[in-house]
């Protein structure tokens, strides 16, 4: 069971709120055997909505802890009329991690990505674990497989509309 608290109210023409949510702590279960379940941890953000200009979200933080992943982002600002984002968000995975920070909208944006896999077959075990996409994906794959680690540093400039062009 998942408990918690929510919280808005409105400032001006925008609304301020916090959401705190976690999972009941497990009950004490002897170990299984396989991969570990998949199941909701945490869910917290703080931050404002915002009606001006199609709307925009501001997060201050966001955490999301689900299904054996874990997002974190902070100062992230999105703006749904333009589209546009910006901000540092993290993301990890069994088996891998990724960290991204900058700015992106149609035509401009630059920021820096680096993505670390320590095992790639267990990221590839998790992904196909997943509710709703698992089982799509590992049919996908056909039965093949990946070995090994990887890291990937990356550097963007331009929007993704700039990048479209240049393909």
């Amino acid at each position: 069971p998942l408990s918690g608290r929510l919280s808005a109210q409105t400032q001006g023409d925008g609304v301020r709120f916090r959401a705190d949510v976690r999972a009941a702590a497990p009950a004490t279960t002897p170990p299984t055997r396989g991969p570990a379940p998949l199941r909701i941890n945490a869910f917290s953000a703080q931050g404002s909505w915002q009606a001006q200009a199609g709307g925009s979200v501001r997060l201050d933080h966001l955490l999301i802890d689900a299904l054996q992943a874990r997002v974190e982002a902070t100062d992230l600002r999105l703006a749904l009329g333009t589209p546009s984002a910006q901000g540092r968000i993290t993301l990890t995975v069994p088996g891998a991690a990724a960290q991204a920070q900058g700015t992106l909208a149609p035509q401009t944006g630059a920021g820096d990505l680096q993505l670390q896999w320590s095992d790639t077959q267990r990221t590839q075990r998790w992904l196909t674990s997943l509710p709703l996409v698992g089982a799509d994906l590992q049919r996908a794959l056909q039965g093949a497989s990946a070995q090994g680690a990887a890291q990937l540093s990356a550097r963007w400039k331009g929007g993704w509309h700039t990048l479209a062009q240049q393909l």
